[in-house]
């Protein structure tokens, strides 16, 4: 129960990143930070204030958000590695923020005792997160309206644009495509949802602490995305849900478990550049 919840977890991270990164065609290294940002909005609010459950979480993304607009403002017009260099700038800066803001973040030690949510529901008694059940439900729920909202999202208008956008930007310029526009709001959007997951996080392990924005969480982010199949709807999620099995299974191999997973990783992409959710798609349209 514990794997399937980290993964449904994983599933909201990834599919996040998916909008920036398989839809629009650019890279972010911003993704840790935004996840990170919102596991801090949870815990300092849940612990420094009487803001209700509710407010906290949708702050949770709302923060990320804005950040994301504003770091966007200036670094969406740069292009290739000069944007990536400027997400992974703002990745590194919450880190050392979390890291050494005591007063606020404290620090090294991070913030615990965590209190479980509480969901006022009317004409019920409110309810308590508190058991694995009763996160699994959490996280599932956010997981389906994430997919749903992304799922909408892509075949509407504004998804053909930032499919123009990431195979030619010069040509979608040229029609008349604010580039600008639409990588801004993917980048928002981006940091919304991951701002929530890091919410549940927060929630889910009631402690919270620098690590959580740490650089090396890109890795495992952008293993699942290629892995599982980027620009597509359910590639993140099995992506995700398959990288969050394989290194549980692996402890049995204590000393050949980094081993294996990177082969597993290797063969993965060197037979399946385009992830292993398209292929399945392609094997049953032959069917």
């Amino acid at each position: 129960m514990h794997i399937i919840v980290v993964s449904l977890m994983y599933a909201v991270l990834i599919s996040s990143l998916n909008i920036m990164v398989g839809y629009v065609g650019e890279v972010s290294l911003a993704h840790p930070a935004f996840y990170g940002i919102g596991a801090y909005v949870s815990a300092i609010l849940s612990t420094d204030s009487s803001f209700p459950f509710p407010s906290i979480f949708l702050l949770s993304g709302v923060i990320p958000a804005v950040f994301a607009c504003v770091i966007g403002a200036f670094s969406i017009k740069l292009r290739g590695v000069y944007f990536v260099m400027v997400s992974l700038a703002f990745t590194l800066i919450i880190y050392f923020i979390s890291n050494n803001w005591v007063d606020l973040t404290r620090g090294p030690m991070g913030i615990v005792n965590i209190p479980y949510p509480q969901i006022g529901l009317p004409f019920l008694p409110e309810l308590v997160v508190r058991t694995r059940t009763h996160f699994y439900y959490f996280i599932l729920i956010l997981t389906i309206i994430t997919v749903l909202f992304i799922t909408r999202l892509v075949r509407s208008r504004i998804g053909s644009f930032f499919v123009a956008v990431r195979e030619n930007q010069d040509l979608a310029e040229s029609l008349g495509i604010n580039i600008y526009k639409y990588k801004l709001i993917a980048f928002v959007l981006t940091a919304l949802f991951a701002g929530w997951a890091g919410s549940f996080y927060c929630y889910y392990v009631r402690v919270v602490t620098p690590q959580v924005a740490d650089f090396y969480y890109i890795v495992t982010f952008f293993i699942m995305l290629i892995a599982g199949g980027r620009g597509t709807i359910g590639g993140p999620i099995l992506g995700a849900i398959i990288f969050s099995f394989i290194p549980e299974y692996l402890r049995v191999t204590a000393y050949l478990r980094d081993t294996v997973y990177g082969l597993l990783l290797i063969v993965t992409i060197y037979f399946l550049p385009e992830g292993i959710w398209p292929r399945i798609v392609e094997v049953f349209r032959r069917k």
